[in-house]
């Protein structure tokens, strides 16, 4: 099953979430907005942000290597088959993931 997850959903957070599938995309989206070194006592989780700051393009090719290598790191479930970086009404990066579960 393909699904979109983007890194500006705000769903709350559920936890002991049943249904594996909305578990999944709970974690990617956790993935997304975290910065790695953030989480006391779990220091590797999230993405380093290294493109943050980049022009698109460079951005987009960054986000895409971090995503991929973190989500095949901590949500061994979900695949990225797409990534892209879009700019919200803030002029904010918004990253948007087309995952496999």
């Amino acid at each position: 099953m393909t699904c979109i997850v983007r890194s500006d959903d705000r769903r709350p957070l559920v936890l002991m979430e049943q249904d594996e599938q909305a578990a999944i995309l709970q974690n990617v989206a956790a993935l997304l907005g975290t910065k790695k070194g953030t989480v006391p006592m779990y220091r590797d989780f999230g993405l380093p942000m290294e493109y943050i700051g980049k022009p698109m393009t460079i951005a987009e090719t960054l986000l895409l290597n971090e995503v991929t290598e973190a989500v095949r790191k901590f949500e061994p479930r979900a695949t990225v088959n797409e990534c892209s970086l879009k700019i919200n009404d803030d002029n904010q990066y918004v990253a948007e993931l087309e995952v496999e579960i």
